[in-house]
């Protein structure tokens, strides 16, 4: 992917080893003609995205606004939407 600069970008995600349960994203890019040299973005940097405890209620949300997306978006489609819930343990 590219950035707005046309710069060459990656996207990258860490996982702290020093005990903290949080995943962490950095976005690097690299300039046309830089021979694939990533370096930071600075706009965005390193940041903290969520706990690897929320993952499982945002795949699971994920999930259910894509059927609903893929459904005929009635009332059925929507009531069935909203009345979904994650069970069991996260």
């Amino acid at each position: 992917m590219t950035d707005l600069l046309g710069r060459l970008a990656a996207l990258g995600q860490v996982t702290p080893t020093t005990g903290i349960v949080e995943l962490w994203e950095s976005v690097h890019v690299a300039e046309p003609g830089s021979g694939g040299t990533f370096r930071p973005h600075p706009s965005v940097g390193h940041v903290k995205i969520g706990c690897v405890w929320e993952l499982a209620v945002t795949r699971h949300e994920t999930q259910a606004w894509t059927r609903f997306l893929q459904s005929a978006r009635d009332g059925r489609a929507k009531l069935a939407y909203l009345v979904d819930r994650l069970t069991g343990a996260v």
